[in-house]
């Protein structure tokens, strides 16, 4: 590591700290380098990459300048930032994540804010109090239903997820927010023991990329993020495909089920038999298929 911060005795700033790290990240093929370079020496100081820069030529302690080593270090690898830092910003709320737990993405903020659009609409006789009953599959570190939780403050919500760890972060992340009381978190990969008929909605961010595009996706996704979290069949679609069968059975009238899809597959989960009726899918950020819904009708007419 003798490229990335020099072991000299000598007076070692903030700035040149800066420098060295985004340069070494750079060498070692780390996009953001500069990002994640601002991000290990804000964690190392323990303030926020405003102050970073604001003590640019403040000098780092010998403890401060090991630490931001081993940290750069374990970057250059490719290790995601989040794991490095044990956590990821999600919807203005600082969730905890570790190994076995899938990195929540900007791109799934838009699922729940679609979420909160969706529920006073579909039932605004409930919209006052908010009062919503939400099911999440596959819960990871919890960043959507805690954070619907946490918005909704009279919502109560079952989660799921088949990996303890996820179980285990998302109950510490309801309790971090203090919204432990009105989350039911289940360790299950199946959809037993879930009562019919009784969600307004359900939120998904299922694993949805196919098994052969495993060597396409970049090293810090696929030699470090659960795999059970990311593949799901040989088009992608397995996961979305129980979820579509088991919907209709767990939604109330007029209740949906939205989750996030891969880029490409609009048409596909479009085209996926199910009792649901289907409604739409709206793109991300970047103009790309990222969330379908469907619903299930309000009445036996299909009213």
């Amino acid at each position: 590591m003798a490229d990335a911060v020099s072991r000299s005795d000598a007076v070692f700033t903030v700035r040149e700290a800066l420098i060295r790290g985004t340069e070494y990240l750079t060498r070692h093929d780390i996009r953001g380098a500069r990002l994640d370079a601002e991000l290990v020496l804000a964690h190392v100081l323990e303030t926020d990459r405003l102050h970073v820069y604001l003590n640019l030529d403040e000098p780092l302690s010998v403890a401060e300048r090991d630490a931001s080593r081993e940290l750069l270090m374990r970057r250059a690898k490719h290790e995601p930032l989040a794991y490095i830092l044990g956590t990821r910003d999600f919807m203005g709320r600082a969730f905890r994540v570790c190994p076995g737990v899938l990195i929540p993405r900007p791109e799934t903020e838009l699922l729940v804010e679609w979420a909160h659009e969706l529920l006073p609409s579909y039932f605004p006789e409930e919209a006052a109090g908010g009062a919503w009953r939400v099911l999440e599959i596959g819960c990871g570190s919890g960043c959507i239903c805690v954070s619907f939780a946490d918005t909704w403050r009279d919502s109560l919500v079952t989660a799921t997820d088949i990996s303890p760890t996820a179980v285990r972060v998302t109950r510490e992340n309801a309790e971090a927010f203090d919204v432990s009381s009105r989350i039911d978190i289940r360790q299950q990969g199946d959809f037993s023991g879930l009562p019919d008929g009784a969600f307004h909605a359900i939120l998904s961010n299922p694993p949805y990329i196919a098994v052969g595009d495993r060597d396409s996706l970049m090293p810090d996704v696929r030699d470090y993020e659960p795999a059970e979290a990311l593949f799901a069949g040989a088009d992608g679609l397995d996961v979305i495909r129980q979820l579509l069968s088991e919907g209709s059975r767990l939604l109330l009238p007029g209740g949906f089920l939205l989750i996030e899809i891969g880029c490409g597959q609009g048409s596909a989960v479009e085209a996926l038999a199910t009792d649901l009726e289907f409604v739409e899918v709206r793109k991300d950020y970047a103009g790309l298929d990222r969330m379908a819904l469907w619903r299930r009708r309000a009445s036996e007419n299909g009213a």
